[in-house]
């Protein structure tokens, strides 16, 4: 391994050639940012970073031991069958998974196939950048074949205690009100019109 460093990156260490043996190997500043920002939100002592269950052939980016809560962060895209697997994998040996999606991937007007099916689950999104400056969030939304059809602002959450339910959307406003206008307006223009004539 060797240190690195320039003017837009932090110093940090890199292999002359890919190890697989090496547990951050392939994880961007960012990733690993995110990953001390869950630990650092959880009780001391309790969680642990990239812990390996041999039986399912998995390493979990993050582990909160007492709670059989397994924190998984994502920052680059991922397929629906990959979400599926990881998800039942934990759950065969007792875990629930709580995804963490990074904004800069996840969080647009298109949904990936994986966003739209762990959004009804446990799946939350993040800010937080190399320098760990951000947070984790949550928002209420709408959506309407794999589109985000509208929402909210972003609400900050203890990662530590993530809600239950999803934020409710405010009561959507009556159209009505802006019919009759548009009705008034259209009425209003039939009259002026045919005074004119």
């Amino acid at each position: 391994m060797q240190v690195k460093e320039g003017l837009h990156r932090r110093k940090h260490f890199f292999h002359f050639r890919p190890s697989s043996f090496c547990r951050q190997s392939g994880k961007t500043e960012v990733h690993l940012t995110i990953q001390k920002k869950i630990l650092q939100s959880l009780p001391e002592g309790h969680a642990v970073l990239e812990k390996r269950f041999p039986s399912i052939n998995r390493i979990a980016d993050v582990v909160w031991e007492a709670k059989k809560r397994v924190f998984e962060v994502q920052c680059s895209p991922i397929s629906l069958q990959e979400v599926k697997e990881r998800m039942a994998d934990y759950a065969s040996v007792g875990y629930q998974v709580i995804w963490i999606l990074h904004d800069y991937r996840f969080n647009r007007k298109r949904l990936s196939a994986a966003e739209y099916y762990l959004r009804p689950f446990h799946a939350f999104f993040t800010s937080i950048n190399a320098k760990g400056r951000g947070f984790f969030y949550d928002q209420y939304e709408r959506l309407s074949s794999g589109m985000r059809v509208e929402k909210g602002p972003p609400r900050q959450i203890d990662i530590g205690h993530p809600p239950q339910n999803r934020p409710k959307p405010p009561p959507q406003k009556s159209k009505l009100p802006e019919l009759v206008k548009d009705w008034s307006r259209f009425l209003y223009y039939l009259i002026l019109k045919q005074g004119t004539q």
